[in-house]
């Protein structure tokens, strides 16, 4: 009976230690167009020069994609590609799936027009964001 127990445990541990995240999981930027609904954000509808965060996203567990600061990849009128992210603290960190998408948990300032968008409509994920913006998985700022 005790092996059974300690071979029972090891599984435990062992399912438990798989990962569930899918930060750094490539995912399409997403926006809402004028009736409300969501709709793919295209290459040439990316601003220049500013990291884009994308609410929403039903590829990502946490709905969050990201798209660091970086020139357009594709043709203008191509979906815009990031990867998934979540909201993180210094102190959690960041695992990426993919070795080659290192990322770090970093403050993305939120644009005023997009924040009262998000607090009108949900004010826990207002304050989540604290505000005026939030720490999320992303790759380090180029500078």
């Amino acid at each position: 009976m005790p092996r059974n127990l300690v071979c029972l445990s090891a599984c435990h541990i062992l399912w438990a230690c798989v990962p569930t995240s899918d930060e750094g999981t490539p995912c399409s930027l997403i926006r809402k167009d004028e009736s409300g609904r969501a709709v793919p954000l295209l290459e040439r509808e990316l601003p220049a020069g500013k990291d884009v965060l994308s609410f929403g996203s039903a590829e990502c567990a946490e709905w969050v994609c990201v798209r660091e600061e970086r020139p357009p990849t594709g043709s203008g009128d191509s979906v815009a590609v990031g990867h998934c992210s979540r909201p993180c603290s210094v102190a959690s960190g960041c695992n990426s799936v993919d070795p080659a998408v290192p990322l770090s948990c970093r403050e993305l300032v939120l644009d005023s027009r997009t924040l009262a968008v998000i607090c009108a409509s949900s004010s826990e994920d207002c304050l989540r964001l604290g505000g005026s913006g939030s720490r999320f998985c992303a790759a380090p700022a180029a500078h």
